[in-house]
């Protein structure tokens, strides 16, 4: 019986590598995040500036804050990622 290796896990949502350094995890939630955005764009023009702001609210608390306390310690590159996902949010 043989155990294949791999180079990333899955776990309840979170991407660990081999390094621990969270990139894959960063990588992933940069994608869905920025797919979403698109996805929002065009319905939140139609929306009250109330509504628009509730829901890129729960956008950035779906995407960002889920398992938020991982992020701790990690590179200032993964952090500006998230950051800069973090920005287009806000100027949608």
């Amino acid at each position: 019986m043989s155990i294949a290796v791999t180079v990333s896990a899955n776990n309840h949502g979170v991407i660990v590598d081999s390094q621990l350094t969270l990139s894959g995890h960063v990588a992933t939630l940069c994608q869905s995040g920025y797919f979403q955005l698109r996805q929002i764009r065009p319905i939140a023009r139609s929306l009250p500036l109330t509504a628009a702001k509730a829901l890129r609210q729960a956008f950035l608390s779906c995407r960002l804050d889920y398992s938020n306390a991982l992020f701790f310690g990690v590179s200032d590159i993964l952090v500006h990622r998230l950051q800069s996902m973090q920005n287009a949010a806000a100027c949608l």
